[in-house]
């Protein structure tokens, strides 16, 4: 929780989708002011910014960044270069848990399946498990409902995490994870197949027990 009471404001809340909403509601409850939080979307007329070169002008001090909004993009480069704190709805949640375990799941093809099938499983002995992230449901979503007391902390948590959330998220840890297959995809925004496949690699970096690999492994790649 401290990580983000210490948060340093501007801060700009990057792509209005599920995630950014999540994010900013978040931050909203930690009393950040209008002032303190702005948002940005190219697409969307009720953000406050539109343009990135509006963001730029604001010299924000923290950027909260949607997964569907590339990393690599110039403006946000050229913020980081400037000491602008690069963060996610994904980072933020996670500073809000105390004792829950989570379990990730990432892969091209097969997560959602597997993360359904995990939900169901941690369900039938921990009736408050969560069950979200790229599935459908943003964590910062569940760190709100806990905060507010609205529900009960679970014991497991199961995440569904795409390429794009791995590539952004600091502080998070879990218990146990699994790739499900590992084939081309997402080429438009990764300078190539390994790149990519590298970006799905990096959840064994964060896992702490068992990291679980499908025998098959995928197109073109093989484990050992």
């Amino acid at each position: 929780k401290e990580y983000i009471k210490n948060l340093q404001t501007p801060i700009v809340i990057v792509g209005l989708g599920k995630s950014g909403h999540a994010a900013l509601n978040l931050l909203k409850h930690f009393n950040f002011s209008s002032n303190d939080l702005k948002t940005f979307d190219a697409k969307d007329p009720l953000a406050d910014f539109n343009q990135p070169l509006d963001v730029i002008d604001l010299k924000p001090k923290t950027l909260v960044v949607s997964p569907g909004v590339p990393l690599q993009s110039d403006w946000i480069q050229t913020l980081k270069s400037r000491g602008t704190h690069i963060t996610s709805e994904i980072s933020l949640a996670v500073t809000t848990l105390e004792k829950e375990k989570i379990i990730g799941v990432t892969g091209a093809v097969g997560k959602s399946t597997t993360v359904s099938i995990l939900g169901a499983g941690v369900t039938s002995f921990d009736s408050n498990a969560f069950v979200g992230g790229n599935l459908g449901i943003p964590f910062c979503e569940y760190a709100l409902q806990t905060l507010k007391q609205v529900r009960t902390r679970a014991q497991w948590v199961i995440l569904e995490l795409s390429s794009y959330q791995l590539e952004n998220c600091k502080n998070l840890q879990l218990q146990s994870s699994a790739i499900t297959y590992l084939t081309a995809n997402h080429l438009e925004r990764y300078s190539s197949i390994e790149e990519y496949y590298l970006t799905k690699l990096s959840i064994a970096k964060i896992t702490l027990q068992s990291c679980f690999l499908n025998a098959h492994g995928g197109d073109n790649i093989s484990f050992s």
